[in-house]
């Protein structure tokens, strides 16, 4: 029953990559950083949203240390590419959930409770 349930999707997903292609490879393997890739920019194009994230892990770092170093100005300045303009949303990230970069993605990590739904206010 479960291989005939995969093998009717086959086509499907031929079908889906044949109209819009391979799908683009995730930024990060690192669930923090996927929740960084949401919250740079919450329903704009992924176009948007990686020039929005590449100018945050090159201009100031991904890590816990960077993100609460960086000057609040800095911060509003790349968030404005992804059109989230509250540099908050990235520091008490960090602060509330210090470790959270550290969970392996199969686990759940507890301090994800603390974040809810992408686009909401932290």
């Amino acid at each position: 029953m479960r291989a005939a349930r995969y093998a009717s999707l086959r086509p499907v997903v031929t079908a889906l990559r044949r109209r819009y292609g391979k799908p683009a490879p995730k930024v990060s393997r690192n669930p923090f950083h996927l929740v960084l890739w949401e919250q740079v920019g919450y329903l704009v194009p992924d176009t948007q949203r990686r020039r929005a994230y590449t100018a945050l892990r090159k201009e100031v770092g991904l890590g816990p240390a960077a993100i609460l170093g960086a000057s609040a100005k800095r911060l509003e300045q790349i968030t404005r590419l992804g059109l989230t303009t509250e540099a908050k949303d990235y520091r008490s990230s960090y602060r509330r959930a210090p470790g959270c970069d550290r969970c392996p993605l199969q686990l759940r990590c507890p301090a994800a409770e603390l974040f809810s739904h992408p686009g909401s206010r932290w």
